[in-house]
């Protein structure tokens, strides 16, 4: 139980530090066009709140309308990024198919392949032991 408790105060810690380093990273990003004010806000985490009533479902709700809007983006982006590596993988799996289907179809014809071959060498093991006779 104790071992438990350790184990989660740890990523806890883990995950503030990281968030304290994000935040202390948007100190200069150029979303925030240099504020020290809004960079500020976003490490003290005062940040501006949307209207209330404003609530659709919508992703990032509560949060400024720029951000929103850069948040969406980027959902729309990562949403168009998953649509081509399904196509993607669409295509591979067609393409393993007719794969299949292509080895299917050679199997007989290496079997026979390998069944003249060793046909080939008994009559020459054959014709071998009749030279030898003569």
């Amino acid at each position: 139980m104790n071992r438990a408790l350790f184990e989660s105060s740890i990523t806890l810690e883990q995950a503030s530090k990281q968030e304290a380093l994000a935040r202390i990273h948007t100190r200069s990003d150029p979303a925030y066009n240099n504020d020290e004010h809004a960079a500020r806000a976003e490490l003290f985490g005062t940040r501006q709140r949307q209207e209330p009533g404003l609530h659709d479902g919508s992703l990032g709700h509560g949060l400024p309308t720029a951000d929103r809007a850069e948040l969406q983006e980027q959902t729309d982006e990562q949403d168009q990024i998953i649509e081509r590596i399904g196509t993607t993988v669409d295509t591979l799996r067609i393409m393993s198919l007719e794969l299949q289907g292509e080895l299917e179809s050679q199997t007989p014809v290496i079997d026979g392949l390998q069944d003249r071959t060793l046909n080939t060498h008994n009559n020459l093991a054959t014709l071998a032991q009749a030279a030898r006779k003569v």
